[in-house]
């Protein structure tokens, strides 16, 4: 019905062995964010009021899905439906018939990073 849900994943691993169906109705609103572990999902659904965050976590979805008409691209991370955390970027691949989606630093922050490094090793 209608309603809102909340999935979050720190560690691990979970498996989904159906359809991952998130804010199934028009009426409802569901949020799952990938803090760390990998979520791993046979086929995804997100119709509606729907957000996924990728921060640490991974989503392994089975089959290639790295093509830009298929569900997962049209859908839901051209949509803003998946989204990397901030400071990140998402990264699709395709390998062993499963498509991996992490997010990555974007690399201005990677620049700040290494830049924040030299620092403190000079400071030593």
């Amino acid at each position: 019905g209608n309603g809102t849900g909340t999935f979050n994943m720190y560690d691990g691993f979970f498996r989904v062995t159906n359809t991952l169906r998130v804010a199934y109705y028009s009426s409802s609103t569901g949020y799952v964010n990938l803090e760390g572990g990998t979520l791993s999902i046979v086929g995804l659904y997100m119709p509606y009021n729907a957000l996924m965050v990728i921060n640490n976590g991974v989503l392994l979805y089975d089959g290639d899905r790295t093509d830009p008409t298929s569900y997962l691209m049209a859908s839901c991370i051209n949509t803003g439906k998946i989204v990397a955390a901030e400071g990140k970027t998402l990264q699709i691949d395709s390998v062993l018939n499963q498509t991996r989606v992490t997010a990555v630093p974007e690399p201005a922050t990677l620049v700040l990073l290494a830049a924040g490094a030299l620092a403190f090793r000079r400071r030593k």
